[in-house]
């Protein structure tokens, strides 16, 4: 937050039966004030499985949209 750069948040273990990202979501908003872009904020969240790949390929995908809408460059 201090350097003013966009976070992009990794929400894992989706893989588990327990797993409960609304929840997730709602601690890092209440505790963090990130808050999610399908509430209205602009923190991107994506809900991923490192063991299993799940939705890996919509993270790089994010973090390609989130770094190209900032403009970021680097050499």
């Amino acid at each position: 937050r201090t350097a003013n750069a966009k976070i992009v948040v990794a929400i894992n273990k989706m893989d588990k039966e327990a797993a409960n990202p609304e929840m997730v979501k709602a601690q890092l908003a209440s505790e963090h004030g990130l808050n999610p872009e399908e509430w209205g904020g602009d923190t991107v969240m994506v809900e991923v499985s490192a063991k299993t790949g799940q939705n890996i390929d919509k993270l790089l995908d994010m973090v390609l949209l989130v770094a190209d809408m900032e403009d970021l460059r680097a050499d």
